[in-house]
Protein backbone atom coordinates (compact mmCIF):
# COMPACT_ATOMS: atom_id res chain seq x y z
CA UNK A 1 0.00 0.00 0.00
CA UNK A 2 1.15 3.64 -0.67
CA UNK A 3 1.04 6.24 2.07
CA UNK A 4 -1.50 8.51 1.13
CA UNK A 5 -0.42 12.34 1.69
CA UNK A 6 -2.21 15.36 1.40
CA UNK A 7 -5.63 16.77 2.95
CA UNK A 8 -8.27 14.41 4.19
CA UNK A 9 -11.80 14.72 3.53
CA UNK A 10 -13.73 15.80 6.39
CA UNK A 11 -15.48 12.37 6.68
CA UNK A 12 -12.23 11.17 7.72
CA UNK A 13 -10.67 13.69 9.84
CA UNK A 14 -14.32 13.01 11.54
CA UNK A 15 -14.01 9.31 12.06
CA UNK A 16 -10.47 9.20 13.34
CA UNK A 17 -11.88 12.30 15.67
CA UNK A 18 -14.68 10.08 16.65
CA UNK A 19 -13.11 6.80 16.64
CA UNK A 20 -10.29 7.96 18.97
CA UNK A 21 -12.28 9.96 21.33
CA UNK A 22 -14.35 6.87 21.85
CA UNK A 23 -11.45 4.66 22.29
CA UNK A 24 -9.98 7.27 25.14
CA UNK A 25 -13.39 7.11 26.76
CA UNK A 26 -13.68 3.40 26.92
CA UNK A 27 -9.95 3.15 28.44
CA UNK A 28 -10.70 5.76 30.80
CA UNK A 29 -13.68 4.20 32.07
CA UNK A 30 -12.33 0.77 32.34
CA UNK A 31 -9.08 2.21 34.47
CA UNK A 32 -11.14 4.38 36.73
CA UNK A 33 -13.44 1.23 37.59
CA UNK A 34 -10.56 -1.95 37.55
CA UNK A 35 -12.55 -3.85 39.70
CA UNK A 36 -15.64 -3.78 37.26
CA UNK A 37 -13.37 -4.73 34.92
CA UNK A 38 -11.25 -7.73 36.20
CA UNK A 39 -15.20 -9.21 37.10
CA UNK A 40 -15.87 -8.31 32.55
CA UNK A 41 -13.00 -10.31 31.99
CA UNK A 42 -13.51 -13.19 34.97
CA UNK A 43 -17.05 -13.65 33.27
CA UNK A 44 -15.65 -13.62 29.80
CA UNK A 45 -12.71 -16.24 30.40
CA UNK A 46 -13.91 -17.94 33.77
CA UNK A 47 -10.10 -20.24 33.83
CA UNK A 48 -8.04 -17.71 33.58
CA UNK A 49 -6.91 -15.86 36.53
CA UNK A 50 -7.89 -12.53 36.42
CA UNK A 51 -6.12 -10.01 38.95
CA UNK A 52 -5.48 -6.01 38.33
CA UNK A 53 -2.29 -6.15 36.70
CA UNK A 54 -3.98 -8.78 34.03
CA UNK A 55 -6.92 -6.03 33.78
CA UNK A 56 -4.61 -3.37 33.12
CA UNK A 57 -2.78 -4.79 29.98
CA UNK A 58 -6.26 -5.70 28.55
CA UNK A 59 -7.20 -2.53 28.84
CA UNK A 60 -4.19 -1.11 27.35
CA UNK A 61 -4.32 -3.66 24.69
CA UNK A 62 -7.84 -2.61 23.80
CA UNK A 63 -6.65 1.19 23.48
CA UNK A 64 -4.01 -0.05 20.84
CA UNK A 65 -6.16 -2.21 18.96
CA UNK A 66 -8.71 0.53 18.53
CA UNK A 67 -5.68 2.82 17.85
CA UNK A 68 -4.57 0.71 14.43
CA UNK A 69 -7.13 0.40 12.54
CA UNK A 70 -7.45 4.12 12.40
CA UNK A 71 -3.75 4.71 11.56
CA UNK A 72 -4.33 2.41 8.73
CA UNK A 73 -7.46 4.15 7.54
CA UNK A 74 -5.58 8.00 7.92
CA UNK A 75 -2.16 6.92 6.87
CA UNK A 76 -2.45 4.39 4.09
CA UNK A 77 -6.39 4.83 3.37
CA UNK A 78 -6.88 0.77 3.90
CA UNK A 79 -9.84 -0.36 2.81
CA UNK A 80 -9.72 -3.38 5.24
CA UNK A 81 -9.37 -1.36 8.15
CA UNK A 82 -12.58 0.35 7.28
CA UNK A 83 -14.38 -3.47 7.05
CA UNK A 84 -12.43 -4.27 10.60
CA UNK A 85 -13.72 -0.94 12.13
CA UNK A 86 -17.78 -2.10 11.07
CA UNK A 87 -17.15 -5.41 12.37
CA UNK A 88 -15.73 -4.33 15.79
CA UNK A 89 -18.59 -1.71 16.17
CA UNK A 90 -21.13 -4.74 14.82
CA UNK A 91 -19.57 -7.04 17.76
CA UNK A 92 -20.11 -4.40 20.66
CA UNK A 93 -23.89 -3.76 19.40
CA UNK A 94 -24.36 -7.77 20.07
CA UNK A 95 -22.34 -7.57 23.39
CA UNK A 96 -23.90 -4.89 25.17
CA UNK A 97 -23.58 -5.15 28.94
CA UNK A 98 -26.78 -5.88 31.51
CA UNK A 99 -26.70 -2.69 32.84
CA UNK A 100 -23.91 -0.31 30.56
CA UNK A 101 -22.58 2.60 32.04
CA UNK A 102 -23.45 6.00 30.66
CA UNK A 103 -19.39 6.02 29.43
CA UNK A 104 -20.36 2.89 27.73
CA UNK A 105 -23.44 4.16 26.01
CA UNK A 106 -21.36 7.54 25.03
CA UNK A 107 -18.47 5.51 23.70
CA UNK A 108 -20.92 2.92 21.55
CA UNK A 109 -22.73 5.83 20.49
CA UNK A 110 -19.00 7.73 19.57
CA UNK A 111 -18.14 4.28 17.60
CA UNK A 112 -21.29 4.03 16.01
CA UNK A 113 -21.28 7.62 14.25
CA UNK A 114 -17.47 6.82 13.34
CA UNK A 115 -18.42 4.08 11.40
CA UNK A 116 -21.51 5.75 9.66
CA UNK A 117 -19.23 8.48 8.85
CA UNK A 118 -17.43 5.69 7.03
CA UNK A 119 -20.14 5.11 4.71
CA UNK A 120 -20.65 8.68 3.67
CA UNK A 121 -20.09 9.23 -0.17
CA UNK A 122 -16.76 11.28 0.59
CA UNK A 123 -15.59 8.56 2.86
CA UNK A 124 -15.93 6.38 0.37
CA UNK A 125 -14.77 8.53 -2.65
CA UNK A 126 -11.69 8.46 -0.89
CA UNK A 127 -11.42 4.72 -0.42
CA UNK A 128 -11.90 4.41 -3.99
CA UNK A 129 -8.88 7.02 -5.27
CA UNK A 130 -6.12 5.07 -5.39
CA UNK A 131 -3.19 7.07 -3.67
CA UNK A 132 -0.34 8.16 -5.73
CA UNK A 133 3.29 8.34 -5.16
CA UNK A 134 4.08 11.32 -4.40
CA UNK A 135 0.74 12.26 -3.70
CA UNK A 136 0.84 16.35 -2.29
CA UNK A 137 -2.44 18.27 -1.30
Amino acid sequence: MTRRQGRRPRAIKAFTALFLLQAAVSFWHQMAHLAETEATLASFIPRLAIDRDLAIVVTCARLTIAVIPVALIWFLGSRVARVLVMLFVAVRLFTIPYAPSVEWVASLTMAVAAALVLLSPSAAGWFRKPAQPGEHG
